[in-house]
C-alpha cells in the first residue's frame, strides 16, 4: 500500500493572573488531518484492492487553574482533551484479505499537580495525580494468521486510567545532584 498523510495544526495557550496568586490557563489546538492510501495486496493468489481516504478537523481544548501557595510553590488543576485520528489496515487473518477501518479516539484528561522549590532551591518536588477517560480507544492486537502473525487495530469503546507520580531532585553539593521518581498507574 502507498499512502500519504497531511497534518496541520494551530495551537496556543494563555495564562492570566485574575487575582493575587490565582492564574487561569486557557488554550487549545485546531488540528486538520488528512490521509490517503491506495494499492493492492496479494495473499494466496487473492488480490485485495484498497483505496481509502480520511480527513478530520478538530478543536482540542485545554483549561486550567493554578494557585501560587508561595513564590516557590504552585498547585494546579488542568483539564485537557486528547485526540488521535482513525485509519485503516488490511486484515491478513481473513481470506480474502479485508480492509478494515477504525475510528478516531478521544480522551478527557484531568491532572492535579504540585511544583515546589524548597531548602533555598536545593530541593525540587514535582507531584501529580491524574485521571484519563477514553472513548473509542485504539487498541492494537497481534493475531496468528495462516502465514504467521498480523497486527489489527480495534476501538475499545470506553476505557480509563488513573495514577500518580512524584519526582524529587536534591542538589547535595555543587557537583552532586540526586534524583528519584516513582509512579503508579491503574488502567
Amino acid at each position: 500500500l502507498r499512502g500519504q498523510e497531511h497534518n496541520l495544526a494551530l495551537f496556543g495557550e494563555v495564562a492570566f493572573e485574575f487575582a493575587p496568586r490565582w492564574t487561569v490557563i486557557a488554550g487549545g489546538r485546531v488540528e486538520y488531518f488528512e490521509a490517503e492510501s491506495s494499492g493492492t495486496i496479494s495473499s494466496f493468489g487473492i488480490v485485495t484492492p484498497s483505496n481509502r481516504s480520511f480527513d478530520d478537523t478538530r478543536f482540542i481544548p485545554k483549561l486550567g487553574l493554578s494557585y501560587d501557595i508561595s513564590d516557590d510553590q504552585t498547585l494546579s488543576f488542568i483539564y485537557q482533551q486528547g485526540y488521535r485520528p482513525g485509519g485503516s489496515f488490511i486484515r491478513r487473518d481473513l481470506l480474502p484479505n479485508v480492509v478494515q477501518d477504525f475510528d478516531a479516539e478521544q480522551a478527557n484528561n484531568f491532572e492535579l499537580g504540585y511544583r515546589g522549590t524548597l531548602m533555598n532551591g536545593a530541593l525540587v518536588v514535582s507531584a501529580n495525580a491524574f485521571y484519563q477517560q477514553w472513548q473509542d480507544q485504539q487498541v492494537e492486537s497481534l493475531l496468528r494468521t495462516p502465514t504467521g502473525f498480523t497486527n489489527i487495530i480495534d476501538n475499545a469503546g470506553e476505557s480509563e486510567s488513573f495514577g500518580a507520580e512524584i519526582e524529587v531532585t536534591y542538589a547535595a553539593s555543587s557537583q552532586v545532584e540526586l534524583f528519584t521518581s516513582i509512579g503508579l498507574l491503574d488502567t
